[in-house]
């Protein structure tokens, strides 16, 4: 008997899930077909039924692997003022708990030089997990409208702002990973959050 489509979905939803999981621990490397589908319950060759090749379930487990990262990042915000809710934002992307643990965190950061040099379906997967943490952000990001530069002109639109953004706090989260001297790397911590609220118009 064929499976019911929602079923079918659930049981993708938990393949997907799964080699997540295989990814923030070793990187898309270390995500084996065979084990992937071992730990759903599943045969191997029940996996094509669901994914064309090993590299779109790279590309739909990272982005799995952000979407969960967005969620924690703006866990219990709803109800704070708008510009509070981007220090609460940056304060968690620019944490010492956030550095210390990058199989917990933004894939971004973690997996991004990997997935860089994979296959189209890992960069899309990349693309897409990337716009997806840009969509989240852009909703703790206050508008527009309460930033100017320095010369009182115009800051840049929402989605050059956007990119803008976090394109730093990826930056500075990456470098804070890649020095040894740790108040170095807390350093860059802390330089980076400021900039990224003062770019943003919000007071420390």
């Amino acid at each position: 008997m064929p499976l019911s489509t929602e079923h079918k979905a659930r049981t993708r939803e938990q393949i997907v899930s799964g080699a997540a999981g295989l990814m923030r621990r070793h990187g898309p490397s270390g995500i084996g077909v065979a084990q992937v589908m071992k730990q759903a319950g599943l045969t191997h060759g029940g996996f094509y039924a669901h994914f064309a090749s090993k590299d779109e379930l790279v590309a739909a487990a990272f982005e799995a692997a952000v979407v969960e990262s967005g969620h924690n990042l703006t866990d219990g915000l709803e109800d704070l003022e708008p510009a509070e809710q981007l220090r609460h934002y940056v304060g968690r992307y620019l944490s010492r708990a956030h550095r210390d643990n990058p199989g917990e965190g933004c894939p971004l950061t973690a997996l991004g030089s990997e997935l860089s040099r994979g296959g189209p379906g890992a960069r899309q997967g990349f693309e897409h997990g990337m716009r997806k943490l840009m969509e989240g952000f852009a909703k703790v990001l206050p508008a527009a409208s309460t930033a100017t530069n320095n010369d009182g002109s115009n800051a840049l639109d929402d989605d050059d702002r956007v990119l803008n953004l976090m394109s730093t706090m990826v930056g500075g989260l990456m470098m804070s990973r890649a020095v040894e001297d740790q108040t170095f790397s807390d350093h860059i911590l802390r330089t980076t959050r400021r900039a990224v609220l003062d770019a943003a118009g919000v007071q420390q």
